[in-house]
């Protein structure tokens, strides 16, 4: 089965993410970044591997894993998980780069 996300699709489910987990963080005093890794990390397009692909044409950096962790990581996952595994992690990384980069996170300091 393949997914289709649109990048109209995508962008609005970016920006009701930072809204949502800035809410939840303000609301219930959370750490932001605790908050923000546990709903990407449950999020359908990142879970669902039919979901990982159609994210990573969209995201504004679907090498996030690799600028992040470096190339390592990507191989570990690879390994670990092989590709399925290793777009999972992709589409993670990615998702929450564009999430922590949403105008609705200029607010928040970053630790």
């Amino acid at each position: 089965m393949t997914t289709t996300i649109t990048p109209s699709q995508y962008w609005r489910e970016i920006a009701d993410l930072a809204a949502d987990i800035s809410a939840e963080a303000k609301a219930e005093q959370r750490d932001i970044n605790e908050v923000l890794h546990e709903w990407i990390d449950g999020h359908e397009w990142v879970i669902y591997y039919a979901n990982n692909l159609p994210v990573l044409q969209h995201a504004s950096n679907p090498e996030a894993l690799i600028d992040t962790c470096g190339a390592e990581a990507a191989g570990h996952e690879l390994k670990v998980g092989g590709l399925t595994g290793l777009h999972t992690a992709l589409a993670y990384f990615a998702m929450t780069e564009d999430v922590q980069n949403h105008a609705e996170f200029d607010d928040w300091e970053w630790q």
